[in-house]
């Protein structure tokens, strides 16, 4: 005797049921034990992409160059990146020493030509080399932070140099320097680029053409 066809399909029937039954409890598991490990989704490609190309806009602490306070700023999104290969990047992470004025010359006595400020910074948003604003790595504990060096008169004369010929002109200037730091890619990846940041303010002499 053979079994009937109403027997085949209940056993068969049955066997699926217990399948599907034991896949959806495994998902079950991945998500709770995912969502009890604090792990972020992951968003997609197209999502990074349209975010790599949009404009930070800055609406605090912001420089020609550089801003502190971006208010669409992708901290979830840069977030999800950095924990998908958190090794990678880790020892790029930090921030610069602080010398202070008075123990930056080498003698007493020594002062600056020009007026500046010192002070440690940590971007969202910077003007790279090829003078495009991007999103840079700035959130909780991935921090990145560099020291500036700001002058506060640029365009003035530089101080005690009143005795110098007529035609010689003084006059104090800001200089920049590029870092290279983490930042999200118009192609929507975490990748390393240079910014430009105020690095030092220094008194330049315009020698009069012979």
């Amino acid at each position: 005797m053979y079994p009937s066809v109403s027997k085949l399909v209940e056993g068969d029937m049955s066997k699926f049921c217990y399948t599907a039954g034991v896949i959806f409890l495994l998902l079950m598991l991945q998500m709770t034990t995912a969502a009890k490990a604090g792990d972020i989704m992951f968003p997609d490609q197209a999502t990074l992409s349209a975010l790599g190309k949009t404009t930070p806009k800055c609406k605090a602490n912001g420089t020609e160059v550089l801003c502190q306070g971006v208010e669409n700023y992708p901290a979830n999104e840069l977030e999800s990146l950095i924990k998908s290969d958190a090794t990678r990047y880790m020892e790029l992470f930090g921030e610069d020493l602080l010398i202070g004025l008075s123990t930056r010359f080498d003698h007493p006595g020594e002062e600056s030509l020009c007026r500046n400020s010192e002070r440690l910074v940590y971007p969202q948003s910077g003007l790279n080399k090829d003078e495009k604003w991007l999103f840079i790595v700035n959130h909780d504990k991935y921090k990145q932070g560099i020291r500036i060096e700001e002058c506060l008169g640029a365009g003035e004369q530089c101080s005690l140099t009143e005795s110098f010929p007529n035609n010689y002109k003084t006059e104090c200037r800001q200089h920049y320097v590029y870092r290279q730091l983490l930042s999200l890619s118009p192609q929507g990846r975490i990748v390393k680029e240079q910014f430009r940041f105020p690095a030092s303010c220094k008194c330049v002499v315009k020698v009069p053409e012979m």
